[in-house]
């Protein structure tokens, strides 16, 4: 997978698994991010870059 737009792209992921994932972003770098989320967020979050899906495979019926 290759970053957005070549750009790397930081988000923050809160929550887990069994409640639920929230996404919050994109940041620049992953510093707004940390920023961010120690003034903004309280419990458990991860910094994690952004990454763009490869393109779905054709499938061909044979």
């Amino acid at each position: 997978m290759e970053n957005i737009k070549d750009e790397p792209k930081t988000c923050i992921v809160i929550g887990n698994p069994l409640d639920g994932l929230q996404i919050i972003g994109p940041f620049d770098d992953d510093d707004d991010a940390r920023c961010y989320a120690e003034q903004k967020l309280s419990g458990e979050w991860w910094i994690t870059e952004m990454l763009e899906p490869e393109p779905a495979k054709e499938q061909h019926d044979g």
